[in-house]
């Protein structure tokens, strides 16, 4: 049976921090929404969009998965809230049973289309200034983008392609070998 590894849990505990949003310690629905409004902004999009309906639709679904794994299996109080202690747990159960890819790769390639999308001329080369709006979509700081970037971009190309993007998404998420690049997608953890 898997469990998350102490680096495993490290990077869910970033992630975590990541997805609270409001920095109340907890996820909550709101959370959520409010990464789908500063998206919105960011890429941009309206709020009446067919962008906006169907990103809406990833983080309901996930958020409504969360929530059943807490209320359902370890907060008897269904506070409509996630603690990270629910969290760690959940992460648990993605990992035993295989489903971080399923769980995350939806949202991943939407946002991902939603970039490359908006940069075509570029034949989906993200670059510097398109991965600070990624972070900033996240409350993520603009300084840590351009580090983290700098990181990831091995081949000092000035961009990364949609390949290394979710390759490195999925160690971020997936991975255990303290070495991998993926591991600082969402900076220090």
């Amino acid at each position: 049976m898997n469990t998350l590894t102490p680096l495993q849990e490290r990077k869910a505990k970033r992630m975590f921090e990541i997805f609270d949003i409001n920095k109340d310690g907890t996820i909550e629905k709101d959370d959520f929404n409010l990464i789908l409004d500063k998206l919105s902004q960011i890429v941009p999009f309206s709020k009446q969009s067919e962008t906006y309906r169907g990103l809406n639709y990833l983080y309901q679904n996930r958020w409504k998965k969360m929530l059943f794994f807490a209320d359902g299996i370890i907060d008897n109080e269904k506070d409509q809230k996630v603690s990270l202690q629910e969290w760690i747990a959940y992460c648990n159960s993605l990992i035993k049973k295989d489903m971080y890819e399923e769980d995350i790769l939806p949202i991943t390639c939407y946002i991902i289309g939603l970039f490359a999308n908006k940069n075509k001329e570029e034949n989906f080369k993200i670059d510097e200034s398109v991965f600070e709006k990624l972070y900033m979509a996240y409350g993520i700081k603009k300084e840590l983008a351009k580090h983290t970037f700098e990181k990831l971009d091995i081949n000092k190309k000035g961009y990364l392609t949609e390949k290394q993007i979710t390759n490195y998404w999925r160690e971020f998420y997936e991975s255990n070998d303290k070495d991998a690049l993926g591991n600082w997608f969402f900076g220090k953890y």
